[in-house]
């Protein structure tokens, strides 16, 4: 008894539509798949996976159908889509897309190298490169079944990479291989497509989650636990710069928290971060959320809970454009929470350690940046040491280069100071705001959440509508 033949979806990937033509052809001309192929000169078996979208069909194969079919170009037009990259895209990739690094010309494999920092020891994550092309508003790639051995040669996350031809350049988008099915892998959103805003996000994101991971069950203890001093002098010793980075962060936090209730008017805040690596806390761990939330609602009267980024020139000319972004994102998110942000660029203050005041004379120490592992913990009412933070407060806010009354307002020129493109920076966050990006990279770490970069990026997009920037 005849098996019935698989039913076929072209709408599932290139591949797909390739093989679903194909057999269209085939029936049409009365043609048996060992029949067919005897004309081709190849089994009838490799052509049916190939209808089956199992295998892809070489060049010269295609060819010889398009010609045996009387296809008349359409199978070389479809197969366009399906064919591995080819060693010149490849090289487009390596150059086009920031930190990447060939691996395998052949295979299509390259590797994105994510520099070291100053809390950062450097990632790398394997990627995949498959042709691409728009579809409706999505990129459609054809994966063939290579991705299946190229992600189960891996062990940590790896990506699948589409490269796109445009009229002027080749772009290219990104896609984790943890995504769940073959169907989510072969349709990515337009906003993975990697720039400096997703490769910020990456760098970020591949550096914690792989440091936070080898560090876990210590840094867990101090979330599940009141540790003390001693117990986090202990752990100290043993941790990578950045889950120091992350204890240092999660340290002060409650610190502020469990004193905060000595705070008699609406506090004012002052951080020492002046880079996107310091900053990327506030975006990814999961504590730096709670913290903003609890932070924001510490509040008197109408007073606006205040924070004060001093960032000299000097400090800004030094950063990286994703380094500059997750800057901006951070204090996006910060303003989502109804924080007022100002910004000084006066190196007069570049030193001044993370502080919270009110405006009775109370000032709590909180400061993890640049202390070497020693960190900055007090509660004072010593009026000299209160004078000195409150002065740096009152300085900045006279020279506060974030003037205006409206938190997207402060954020454009915030954009400007950094050099950010705006009107891009917006797009994109919108682009990104309605499609998450846990199909891009999700950390592994239960030390860590995508949460606040989705607010920021969500914030950025709901700007006013009459605001026409």
């Amino acid at each position: 008894m005849a098996q019935t033949p698989k039913v076929l979806d072209p709408s599932l990937s290139p591949a797909a539509r390739f093989g679903a033509e194909l057999r269209r052809y085939r029936t049409e001309r009365r043609l048996s798949l060992a029949g067919l192929g005897r004309s081709v000169h190849v089994s009838g078996d490799l052509l049916g996976r190939i209808e089956k979208a199992e295998r892809s069909a070489s060049p010269e194969l295609v060819a010889s159908l398009d010609a045996t079919l009387s296809a008349n170009g359409a199978l070389l037009q479809l197969a366009a889509a399906v064919r591995a990259p080819s060693p010149t895209e490849v090289q487009s990739a390596v150059t086009g897309v920031k930190w990447a690094r060939e691996q395998n010309t052949a295979s299509g494999e390259i590797r994105i190298e994510t520099p070291a920092g100053q809390y950062f020891r450097g990632s790398s994550r394997d990627a995949l490169l498959v042709p691409g092309h728009h579809n409706n508003g999505v990129i459609e790639l054809d994966l063939g079944d290579r991705h299946r051995a190229f992600a189960a040669r891996r062990r940590t996350q790896s990506l699948i990479v589409a490269a796109v031809e445009q009229i002027d350049r080749m772009s290219h988008y990104a896609s984790s291989t943890g995504r769940v099915t073959d169907t989510e892998l072969s349709r990515l959103p337009t906003a993975y497509e990697l720039d400096d805003l997703t490769l910020g996000l990456l760098w970020a994101v591949t550096n914690l989650d792989d440091d936070l991971l080898d560090d876990d069950a210590n840094l867990y203890d101090f979330v599940s636990s009141d540790a003390d001093s001693e117990r986090i002098s202990e752990v100290a010793v043993t941790l990578s710069a950045t889950s120091m980075m992350w204890l240092g962060s999660a340290y002060c936090a409650r610190h502020i928290l469990d004193n905060a209730d000595v705070l008699t008017t609406t506090p004012q805040y002052w951080t020492a971060e002046h880079s996107g690596e310091a900053a990327s806390g506030w975006l990814l761990f999961r504590h730096k959320l709670d913290y903003l939330r609890r932070t924001a609602n510490l509040t008197t009267g109408s007073s606006q809970p205040g924070r004060t980024f001093c960032l000299p020139p000097a400090a800004v000319t030094g950063l990286a454009q994703p380094d500059r972004i997750l800057l901006f994102l951070a204090v996006a998110l910060m303003e989502s929470f109804g924080i007022r942000v100002a910004l000084t660029s006066s190196t007069d203050y570049a030193d001044v350690p993370g502080f919270v005041i009110d405006q009775d004379g109370t000032a709590i120490i909180a400061n993890w940046i640049g202390g070497e592992g020693v960190w900055q913990i007090d509660v004072c009412r010593d009026r000299p040491r209160f004078s000195e933070f409150s002065g740096a407060v009152r300085q900045s806010a006279q020279a506060n280069l974030l003037t205006s009354a409206s938190p997207h307002a402060r954020l454009r020129t915030l954009s400007e100071y950094l050099a950010i493109d705006w009107v891009w920076t917006v797009e994109r966050c919108a682009a990104i705001a309605s499609t998450g990006l846990a199909g891009l990279i999700r950390p592994r770490s239960r030390l860590l959440s995508l949460a606040g970069i989705e607010r920021a990026c969500a914030f950025l997009a709901a700007r006013p509508l009459d605001q026409a920037y």
